[in-house]
């Protein structure tokens, strides 16, 4: 089956290597970048910010070229540091019968400064930090559709407020029991007759 290959990494990974690696001489292989736009007729490497997305657009037309003349493997090797930057690859693919597999390098396992070091285009240190935080891992996952927003009314819930009774206060009754003096006069009988109730 004839295939699309995406190699991603940050500048100075060893992107192009593993690219020609693969094709090697083959003639039903060939390779392409968006860094090739920059290269003149005299094969001098002449980059050019301004003209980057141009480059892009120019290294998509190529891909699509190659895959209408039939080569049996087709390989992209751009930083590819976006989802969005290796959709439009992947769509060319399914819609020209091309299966596609994507080879991280990453960074290489190599620090801005040694990926600037050996990076062919003299890119800087810090163009590549940009890079990195940029990455994205997941290049597979499938384009999120918006989800419709629905203005729902907002319902509280109800609040009920309990009735408030004003329960009488009860209290325990109070029993104030006559404190008799039995020698108060006239109280003995009494006081002979409430002793013998409370202790019989």
């Amino acid at each position: 089956m004839k295939q699309l290959i995406l190699i991603r990494g940050l500048s100075g990974s060893g992107k192009t290597t593993i690219a020609e690696t693969i094709c090697g001489d083959l003639e039903s292989r060939t390779m392409v970048s968006a860094d090739d736009f920059f290269v003149d007729d005299t094969g001098v490497y002449k980059f050019n910010y301004e003209a980057l997305k141009e480059a892009h657009f120019w290294c998509q037309k190529e891909c699509l070229e190659a895959m209408e003349d039939n080569y049996q493997t087709i390989v992209v090797h751009n930083t590819f540091t976006r989802k969005w930057e290796c959709d439009p690859y992947m769509e060319m693919a399914t819609q020209n019968d091309y299966s596609v597999q994507v080879i991280n390098l990453y960074d290489g396992g190599l620090s801005d400064r040694q990926l600037s070091e050996r990076c062919s285009h003299n890119v800087p240190s810090h163009v590549i930090q940009k890079q990195r935080r940029r990455w994205d891992k997941d290049v597979y996952r499938e384009k999120r559709q918006p989800q419709p927003h629905y203005n729902q009314p907002h319902y509280n819930q109800p609040h009920y407020n309990q009735p408030h009774y004003n329960q009488p206060h009860y209290n325990q009754p109070h029993y104030n029991q006559p404190h008799y003096n039995p020698h108060h006069e006239g109280n003995q009988a009494n006081y002979l007759a409430y002793f013998r109730r409370t202790h019989s």
